[in-house]
């Protein structure tokens, strides 16, 4: 079965969340696809900007 993603960090927004955010963003293998999850788009957009080019800035 072909995926689009390979997690979904949900609460990407909150403590915990954020730090699994930044550790995924510098340890996860450069060809996992992962996306952040949240209530509020503003907030999911910060923390993914925080993150960097790691990030890779998809919506």
């Amino acid at each position: 079965m072909e995926r689009d993603l390979d997690l979904v960090l949900f609460g990407a927004t909150g403590y915990v969340g954020a730090l699994t955010a930044r550790y995924l963003a510098s340890h996860a293998p450069t060809e996992m696809r992962i996306a952040v999850a949240g209530r509020s788009p503003d907030k999911l957009r910060q923390a993914r900007d925080a993150l960097g080019a790691a990030a890779g800035g998809g919506t």
